[in-house]
Parts: structure tokens; C-alpha cells; sequence
């Protein structure tokens, strides 16, 4: 029995440790160095956290500093992955 890669809405729509929901970013141009991520891979359980390091202007890779000291990973778009971002409470008086 091979393990399914879709997530479950529980799992898609569960709080991160700030309190709100992960948003999926089809668009690798949106996303900011520094972003937190779970990167889902295209194979069965492939996942991958860290916080991205650099994408290119044209949102084709992204660089993630992977997180427990796992390194610095280059990923690219057409290889099927996707990131969760965890979003990042405003701080005040920076809003």
C-alpha cells in the first residue's frame, strides 16, 4: 500500500505555532527570503521545512535553509513541489 501525498483538510488548514492557517503559494515569485515553508515534494511523504534563503525573479527555484541543521537545498518549480507558508504574526507598530 503506497502512502497518499494529498493532505488531508486537516492537515492543509491546521494553526501553525502562531495560531493561523498555512497558505499554498503557486506563485515561487511571491515568496520572501526569511518565509518559513513545509515544502511538499512530488513523491509519497516527501516534506521538507526550513525557511527560504533566495527564489529567482522568475519563481522557477528557490533556495531553503533547511531546518536541524540540514543544510542549504536547491528545489525547482517544474519538479512539482509545493510550500506552505507559515505566516508571521504582524509586530507591532510594523504594520
Amino acid at each position: 500500500m503506497t502512502p497518499s501525498t494529498k493532505l488531508l483538510p486537516e492537515q492543509l488548514n491546521r494553526s501553525t505555532q502562531y495560531g493561523y492557517q498555512r497558505s499554498m503559494v503557486a506563485n515561487w515569485c511571491e515568496l520572501i527570503p526569511g518565509d518559513t515553508v513545509l515544502l511538499l515534494g512530488p513523491l509519497a511523504g516527501e516534506r521538507h521545512r526550513g525557511t527560504v534563503d533566495a527564489s529567482s525573479a522568475d519563481g522557477t527555484i528557490m533556495w531553503l535553509l533547511l531546518e536541524n541543521a540540514g543544510g542549504r537545498k536547491l528545489f525547482y518549480h517544474a519538479d512539482g513541489y509545493r510550500p506552505l507558508v507559515d505566516p508571521v504574526p504582524a509586530v507591532p507598530g510594523n504594520q
